[in-house]
């Protein structure tokens, strides 16, 4: 179920306006660094929480990807 109608199942309304919200991400090298320093402490973290999740042992190879494409998730895959 989408957001939108959940929050109409809730007897919520729902509008649009005309503000436009823009999405840049992390794109300045301080945030990115700042970012995925964060990430990394969390998904460390949830890996000693839940070693087996797959939700937990893909995010480790996708963050890796993004800092060290040529390590990847090795240490975290085996």
């Amino acid at each position: 179920m989408y957001v939108f109608e959940c929050l109409d199942c809730g007897g919520i309304a729902v509008g649009w306006t005309e503000l436009v919200r823009r999405y840049v991400g992390y794109n300045a090298p301080i945030f990115r660094k700042t970012k995925l320093a964060i990430d990394r402490a969390i998904l460390e973290s949830e890996l000693v929480d839940r070693p087996e999740d797959p939700f937990v042992l893909l995010n480790p190879g996708q963050r890796s990807q993004a800092t060290r494409p040529d390590l990847a998730a090795a240490p975290v895959l085996g």
